[in-house]
């Protein structure tokens, strides 16, 4: 899923997993579904609406880069090292 985003690929994701749902929700880079026909509405939707796939691309993107691309783990590692640091520093 996040490689999809990160290359702007809007996604479609079950509903009924809690990681898959978030980051759906969180990038605002796709839709989610929770059956079969709710898989064919959104797939449909996204078909009939190529502005709205372009948006949730570029949303995609943005979140992937902002979240996890090197530099922004690195900064989340070395805030948890600077934390455990200090709460051990005698």
């Amino acid at each position: 899923m996040l490689e999809a985003m990160a290359v702007g690929t809007p996604v479609l994701v079950n509903g009924e997993s809690p990681v898959m749902l978030g980051h759906a929700l969180k990038s605002r880079a796709g839709l989610y579904y929770k059956g079969e026909e709710e898989f064919r509405e959104a797939l449909g939707w996204l078909l009939e609406n190529p502005e709205a796939r372009e948006r949730m691309g570029r949303s995609g993107r943005e979140y992937v880069r902002r979240n996890y691309s090197w530099k922004a783990l690195l900064k989340r590692v070395t805030e948890a090292l600077e934390e455990v640091m200090e709460k051990t520093a005698p």
